[in-house]
């Protein structure tokens, strides 16, 4: 049986003046805790959850997000790469 391995690529946006220190406690207390890596752990976390699927990416509102739009979220699917592993 082979195997392989995807390495997707994925570029997120955000405003980082949307991410206040009030709204990183916010989700924090709401979901789980990415702020410590800041704005740069919700952009790995928004990547993580559109490379795998597990968000709806047709609409404009997410969970912990709200309205993307006024978040300034927004990616870019850069393409993937398949190698055998």
């Amino acid at each position: 049986m082979k195997s392989y391995e995807i390495t997707r690529y994925i570029d997120v946006e955000v405003d980082e003046s949307k991410f206040t220190p009030e709204y990183l406690e916010a989700f924090k207390s709401a979901f789980f805790d990415v702020s410590p890596d800041g704005v740069e752990g919700h952009r790995q976390h928004l990547a993580e959850l559109i490379a795998e699927g597990k968000i709806d990416t047709t609409t404009t509102f997410w969970e912990g997000y709200g309205d993307l739009r006024e978040m300034g979220i927004k990616w870019s699917d850069e393409g993937s790469e398949i190698f055998e592993a």
